[in-house]
């Protein structure tokens, strides 16, 4: 066996000495984890949450949206500011969510 290779616990090959492998596995770990989207008043959204407008906002290729508009089925993006969610009447729209609280 070649000194170059070391395996992990779960038995898979890897090539690079276990303690590069560890810090390597550690960075991987701190870089996974999610951050947190907030709403406006601070309260923690999640996936499937509903929000709901709290003024009136005009969007562009959109009807108005106006102020108590409730959108569904919260989907969590990449960035942190922004929530994509479902509109009975309307369909999905990608939303800022310090317009927004939860419901």
């Amino acid at each position: 066996m070649s000194e170059e290779i070391y395996y992990d616990e779960e038995r898979n090959i890897i090539p690079m000495p276990l303690d590069e492998w560890n810090k390597q596995k550690e960075r991987l770990k701190e870089d996974s984890r999610e951050t947190t989207v907030i709403d406006c008043n601070g309260n923690t959204l999640s996936a499937w949450d509903a929000i709901i407008a709290i003024k009136d906002l005009n969007v562009k290729w959109w009807e108005k949206i106006k102020r108590g508009d409730k959108f569904t089925n919260v989907s969590l993006t990449d960035d942190p500011t922004h929530v994509r969610a479902k509109h009975k009447k309307h369909g999905t729209i990608f939303l800022k969510t310090e317009f927004f609280k939860k419901w």
